[in-house]
């Protein structure tokens, strides 16, 4: 059976049913308001083969929504008046506060970056030590090449 979206709705129990739509399966219970896509529980509202299953049994939709999506509750949400706070109040306290940059100077005790030594800079050829025993030899590679 064919129903809208293309969906091929097949009743497996009173309220499961499985949807087939561009090869992929789909499982859908009306009674525990879950869909295989996951859709459903995480948003609230019924994704495209929740809709495909309540068109093919003839029910209404936003009977499995939500009860925040509906008209009723965007009504309640505005129905207590609200008054916007005029402009010509004077904040006090931290409102007035100038905001200063932040600070850019070092810390006397940060240690300064080591720079990196570009391709065009003739770079120092010294031998590379081992940390632990200021031995050369310990790297993979003893001595550093001079980029030419």
């Amino acid at each position: 059976m064919k129903d809208q979206f293309l969906h091929t709705v097949i009743s497996v129990i009173d309220t499961q049913f499985e949807i087939h739509y561009l090869e992929k399966k789909y499982d859908v219970d009306l009674t525990h308001w879950t869909c295989s896509c996951r859709k459903w529980q995480l948003s609230g509202i019924p994704c495209a083969h929740t809709i495909a299953v309540i068109n093919h049994i003839h029910l209404d939709p936003t009977m499995y929504s939500l009860k925040y999506f509906t008209v009723e509750y965007f009504k309640r949400a505005f129905e207590t008046p609200f008054v916007p706070v005029p402009d010509d109040i004077e904040l006090i306290g931290i409102y007035n506060q100038t905001v200063l940059p932040p600070r850019t100077t070092r810390f006397h005790n940060r240690p300064k970056k080591q720079r990196r030594i570009s391709e065009t800079e003739d770079p120092i050829t010294r031998p590379l030590k081992c940390k632990r025993y200021s031995a050369e030899g310990h790297n993979r590679r003893t001595y550093r090449e001079p980029i030419e």
